[in-house]
């Protein structure tokens, strides 16, 4: 047997932190707990009572951690060797001053080896868990008692938490002395959202005030995937015995349930037993028991101390009990008081870390001192129809060119159908759960559907009118007409009749409606004739449904002789072709009426996370499911028979306020085959991207050098002025063909169906290369799409990843590894784009080409954290979400402040698509108010009020829509004169920040720096086209004081950018 020694260190070395982590590894496969907690694993790497067992040189055992929090470990195949004991005497104080040694697990040898030592067990900590499935007393909406009103946290709720939780908790020292400072430490750690804390006020007197609150946690580095945990629930005692602890408990479950969560788990004390026989009835059970041991006698218990690094604190509904009342019958509630559930008991709730080690807190609670307006976010909901309503303005003005206006109205209408289909939906799921809650804008959630409801039949009138009565007569000025059937000649109907028989009539399924044929199905977006009959034998009335088939083309272009004349253009639309043959369709029936209508449904996934192989499966069988959602929306032609229209209504279960009356034709998209057609001088004029003048000074039909270039500089490009073909996709298509690559990894979230990438990474594949692709199968609407190239990829050897379970892998990455003379090289591209080269010609993007060492270290951290497990990675240029990104870009603009505040000029500049997340927002209102000045440039969403007095003062946003659709992130800040520029995939969205791998990466190069600069500085210049955000008001601001248009942005970009290629081909 080999010689055994123990070793204190104040320190580890590297090497021994990674030799005890390989220990604990072992111990863990082997005992099937884990032997040390998060925070003791995390205290390996920092100084502190550190004890080594060494078998030859080799570690074998570790003790740590200060006295009233022991742990420690033994490899397996080191015990039985008294190794354990060993270790034990070591950290053991030997004044016998009491300490406190974990067993995780409670697992025999520990216990025994812990007895020996005098110690017994003083604390008996479960953890229960139960399926997140309703139990039929969970199955009926929550109902919210009158005066109370159920929503989600916002910033400046702070205070409010922070008193009902004194106030819930006053006789626990720890959780009641909870402050601001360890509140906003646990809204800083990873797993914090703000819809996952639930808040319950009194609405009845003059102003709300906070009754009770839950707090759930879904961590699954922490819990595991598919499993939410009951935090925190705390009810103001003045509120005890009204059922609030029951309500929030409830609203809680149902919130982790709506998740799509599968299992909920909570912390409790096993001596609890009011607790533990509640929730045993309920269907919770036992999952671990984690057992303290000490040398003081049980139920002497004093606060326990740990450091605050990465420390979660949470509270048990069981532990909650003694301050917040409810129902036992009640599902997941606390139980009501009693004389076993005693407040002053030692075994009172504490603060934990995620792992269940408890916390100190502070008693000195301080109350902010800046707190915010509670009305300072836009509603998201309302400014994305704002958003649309400027595409909308794009279709009605006179400058853009006619079949340009065309295309907007099908952009407006094909958006319309996605926010209905999501964010409508959405909200409609929510309030029949009884899940909907205030939103951050102060809306509750009727008064927002109400809203929704009248912006949206506003929006869709203007549509029609706009194409009714402008876009129409001046598409017929210009020889295009869109007809009705009575319009046509004889000629034109005789032909046409001809086609329909040939093309249209074999597919058609007319579906009628007794009590032999139910109501049929009406799949989601599908145009539908409604069709009125009568039987001239008996006179009964009959009802049938023919769908318009969406594979056929919408607009048939008129053309008897079968030439088509550009210049004098008709198209009729398919849904009167069929109508004028109903005949045909109904032998023997007398039709008596027909009408157009079209449903939109619920068409958002819902997919449980497994591993990556069951998530591939499970998004498969839901996409066949998807056109099966509840109606949110029924359209219908303006002049339909009441009778119709109310049995449409009764048939689908919609809402009154769901109807939209609109003049026919339905569907705007079908004005995509108008815009198509090829009249240049109604089209923007035409475009072509060049290659960027680092890659190629001159244009060439051979491909340029794309590694050579990179090598002799980063390169920044604008994409659609710089060509992706030359740029992007000859990267790819050049590293694999070049033998000395040896690997290529890249992120794939959109791509085109027949894409060069998938292509070239097949290709590098079949040259033995190593290929990894990181595929998002999960990027809404294009799921189908992704599962079919994936699938592709596998076949031809590409190492597919499906990304992180709970997590969209959303960044735009790609890593070329490459042999060369002097070692490995790695080579990079960041962007803020799909690898899509269709989308690439219409989205403006960047991206960055480099070979930089620092970039390629951080990207390759990124791949194998994406890959395998490297969940503490640390990077250098990139700033990553979920992790670090929100943190970082708030630490950014905090500095700016500080030097606004020292008096030194501050300032930020942001260009995203969307900006929502309200502690990004709050730190921009922070920095206005501290003087630094803001410039925000965003298409879409947007909840930050600027200008607003004493609030936003220095805030201006404003938004620039064209040709190409605005697609770029930006961030700057101007760093006292050294400017920090950052490219990359995220926006300011929840969705972004808490549930999507996102990167951004520092630009560093000073001409590429001053480029978006000014890039910026256009955009925000009141000489460039934009509309401006006033408070709640977007103003479009296009001409000047003399009616004159002001700079289009986009245009100005395509002839600097030609100017730039003319320049460098002239040197």
């Amino acid at each position: 047997m080999c010689p055994m020694s123990v070793e204190s260190r104040t320190e580890l070395s590297p090497h021994e932190v990674q030799a005890v982590a390989e220990v604990v590894g072992a111990a863990t496969q082997t005992d099937g707990v884990g032997p040390l907690s998060e925070q003791a694993r995390l205290d390996l790497t920092r100084p502190g009572h550190h004890v080594l067992a060494l078998a030859d040189g080799e570690v074998v055992g570790y003790a740590g951690g200060p006295p009233h929090a022991l742990e420690l470990v033994v490899a397996p195949a080191a015990r039985g060797r008294g190794v354990g004991g060993e270790l034990l005497d070591a950290v053991l104080p030997e004044d016998g001053r009491d300490v406190q040694v974990w067993a995780h697990g409670d697992l025999p040898a520990a216990r025994a080896l812990l007895r020996s030592r005098g110690l017994a067990a003083t604390r008996d900590l479960r953890k229960l868990g139960r399926p997140l499935e309703p139990r039929d007393d969970e199955r009926s909406p929550v109902a919210v008692p009158d005066g109370f009103a159920v929503r989600t946290y916002r910033p400046g709720d702070e205070a409010a938490v922070l008193a009902v939780n004194a106030a819930a908790f006053a006789h626990h020292p720890e959780q009641g002395s909870l402050d601001l400072t360890g509140l906003q430490e646990r809204m800083a750690s990873r797993w914090f959202e703000p819809e996952g804390l639930i808040l319950v006020e009194d609405v009845a007197g003059e102003h709300p005030r906070l009754a009770a609150f839950h707090w759930t946690k879904v961590d699954p580095e922490d819990a595991g995937p598919g499993t939410g945990e009951v935090y925190v629930v705390g009810v103001d005692p003045a509120y005890q015995g009204r059922g609030l602890g029951a309500l929030v408990t409830r609203l809680g479950l149902d919130h982790l349930r709506d998740r799509g969560l599968e299992q909920v788990v909570l912390y409790v004390e096993a001596d609890n037993a009011p607790a533990m026989a509640t929730y045993t009835r309920q269907g919770f059970t036992t999952v671990s028991t984690d057992v303290q041991y000490s040398r003081r006698p049980s139920g002497e218990c004093d606060d326990v101390a740990m450091q605050a690094d990465d420390v979660t604190a949470s509270t048990t509904t069981a532990e909650a009990a003694q301050a917040s009342p409810a129902s036992p019958s009640s599902p997941a509630s606390p139980p009501e008081p009693s004389p076993a559930a005693d407040p002053n008991r030692t075994t009172a709730a504490r603060p934990r870390s995620s792992d269940g080690r408890f916390v100190r807190v502070a008693a000195d609670a301080q109350e902010p001192t800046d707190e915010l307006p509670d009305d300072r976010f836009l509603d998201r909901e309302l400014s994305w129809l704002q958003f649309n309503e400027r595409v909308l303005q794009l279709a009605a003005d006179p400058d853009v060119p006619l079949l340009e206006r065309a295309r907007f109205l099908a952009i407006f209408a094909s958006n319309l159908d996605e926010f209905f289909m999501v964010r409508v939906a959405g909200l409609k799921r929510r309030i029949a759960t009884g899940l909907a809650i205030r939103s951050a804008s102060g809306l509750e959630p009727d008064e927002l559907q109400d809203e929704i409801s009248r912006v949206a039949h506003e929006l869709m009138l203007r549509a029609h009118g706009l194409l009714r009565d402008q876009v129409e007569p001046e598409l017929e000025s210009n020889g295009i007409r869109i007809v009705r059937w009575h319009e046509l000649t004889a000629d034109e109907q005789t032909h046409l009749s001809a086609v329909y028989r040939s093309e249209i009539f074999p597919v058609l399924t007319p579906l009628a409606v007794d009590p032999a044929h139910p109501f049929p199905y009406i799949s989601g977006l599908s145009l539908n004739l409604a069709v009125t009959l009568t039987n001239p034998r008996t006179q009964a009335e009959h009802f049938a449904r023919i769908k318009v088939p969406d594979l056929l083309p919408r607009l048939h272009q008129v053309s008897a002789s079968g030439e088509v004349d550009l210049y004098h253009v008709r198209f009729v639309p398919l849904e009167d072709i069929i109508a004028a043959h109903l005949d045909l369709l109904f032998p023997g029936m007398q039709v008596q009426q027909h009408f157009l209508f079209r449903v939109t449904r619920n068409e958002d996934l819902e997919v449980e996370e497994d591993d990556a192989e069951n998530l591939l499966k499970a998004l498969e069988k839901e996409l066949t499911r998807r056109r099966f959602g509840p109606p949110v929306r029924l359209e219908v032609e303006e002049g339909m028979d009441a009778h119709v229209l109310e049995l449409l209504v009764r048939e689908l279960g919609v809402e009154q306020h769901e109807v939209y009356r609109l003049p026919n034709p339905l569907d705007l998209r079908s004005l995509n085959t108008v815009a198509d057609l090829q009249r240049t001088s109604l089209h923007y004029p035409a475009f072509r991207a060049r290659t960027h003048p680092d890659l190629a000074p001159r244009e060439r039909s051979e491909a340029s050098d794309v590694f050579g270039a990179i090598r002799r500089k980063d390169i920044l490009l604008h994409h659609p002025y710089n060509s992706f073909s030359t740029s992007v996709q000859a990267f790819l298509e050049q590293a694999a063909a070049d033998p000395k690559v040896l690997a290529i990894k890249q992120t794939l979230y959109r791509t085109s169906g027949d894409s060069p990438i998938i292509d070239a990474l097949i290709a590098a594949a079949e040259a033995g290369k190593q290929v990894v692709a990181v595929v998002e199968i999960k990027a809404r609407f294009d799921e189908s799409n992704n599962i079919a190239w994936a699938r592709r990829l596998e076949h031809y050897g590409v190492h597919v990843v499906y990304g992180i379970v709970g997590l969209k892998t959303h960044a735009k990455l790609s890593l070329v590894v490459r042999q060369e003379p002097d070692g490995l090289r790695r080579y990079c591209h960041v962007g803020t784009g799909n690898y899509n080269p269709k989308t690439a010609r219409l989205y403006e993007d960047l991206g960055v080409l480099t070979c930089d060492a620092q970039v390629g270290e951080d990207l390759t951290r990124l791949f194998n954290q994406l890959s395998g497990w490297a969940p503490r990675s640390k990077f250098k240029r990139l700033l990553v979400a979920p992790r670090s990104l929100r943190s970082g870009l708030i630490e950014l603009i905090e500095h700016e402040a500080e030097l606004a505040r020292a008096g030194r000029p501050a300032r930020v500049a942001l260009k995203a698509n969307s900006i929502v997340d309200e502690a990004i927002i709050d730190a921009l209102y922070r920095a206005s108010q501290a003087g630094v000045q803001v410039d925000v440039l965003v298409r879409g969403i947007c909840a930050l009020r600027p200008g607003v007095p004493g609030l936003s003062d220095t805030i201006r946003v404003r938004s620039i829509l064209g040709r190409f659709l605005e697609h770029s992130r930006i961030f700057v800040f101007g760093n006292d004169g050294d400017p920090a520029v950052y490219i990359g995939s995220a926006d300011m969205m929840h969705r972004n920040l808490d549930r999507r791998v996102e990167s951004l990466v520092r630009i560093t190069r000073p001409e590429h720096v001053k480029q978006l600069e000014e890039l910026m500085e256009q955009g925000m210049a009141d000489t460039t086209s934009s509309w401006h955000l006033q408070d709640d008001r977007w103003v479009r601001h296009h001409r000047d004081a003399d009616g004159q248009p002001l700079l289009d942005h986009q245009a100005a970009l395509i002839e600097m950018h030609l100017k730039q290629r003319r320049k460098r081909t002239r040197v």
